[in-house]
């Protein structure tokens, strides 16, 4: 089965306001803010699918150092890292998972965006992927759209809905 992970253009939108990161003061104050169509345990699942099918299985024969070595660099490719530390590997792969599933359920709901610029030129930038993925390696922002994200979705879950 395929899913359709194309914004949708028509229905409910949530405008989700990132305060803990605005920059400025009084009008010049610029307050990072993602306005997004609204999630359903559809589009949760095919952020999941998508995760699942970044991540390259084991070859035969490989070591896993060699391993993690290819999976940093897939994983660097979709915006995500490997997390270092005493957990064995599948831990580890699975939190690199839950950043790129949050991340491309961010990317398939986000309608446009208003507040997030270039460090270095000061410009706008546009919502494209990879500045998407940029703006959810802030724990912050992620966090708070996993929340958002978790509190529409969850409830629909819970009646036995999705």
């Amino acid at each position: 089965m395929r899913l359709n992970l194309k914004t949708q253009k028509r229905g409910v939108f949530k405008e989700l306001d990132f305060p803990a990161v605005a920059e400025g003061k009084g009008k010049d104050r610029r307050l990072p803010v993602f306005r997004l169509s609204r999630p359903t345990t559809a589009s949760y699942r095919a952020a999941w699918a998508q995760a699942r099918r970044a991540v390259p299985g084991r070859d035969e024969g490989e070591s896993e150092d060699e391993y993690i070595e290819r999976l940093r660099e897939t994983l660097a490719a979709y915006g995500a890292d490997m997390p270092e530390g005493r957990l064995d590997l599948q831990d580890r792969l699975e939190g690199a998972l839950e950043a790129i599933a949050l991340t491309a359920h961010a990317a398939a709901l986000l309608i446009d965006w208003s507040g997030f610029v270039d460090e270095e030129t000061q410009e706008a930038l546009e919502p494209t992927l990879p500045a998407i993925r940029a703006a959810m390696r802030d724990p912050y922002v992620a966090a708070r759209f996993e929340s958002w994200a978790s509190s529409v979705v969850g409830p629909m879950v819970q009646e036995g809905n999705g």
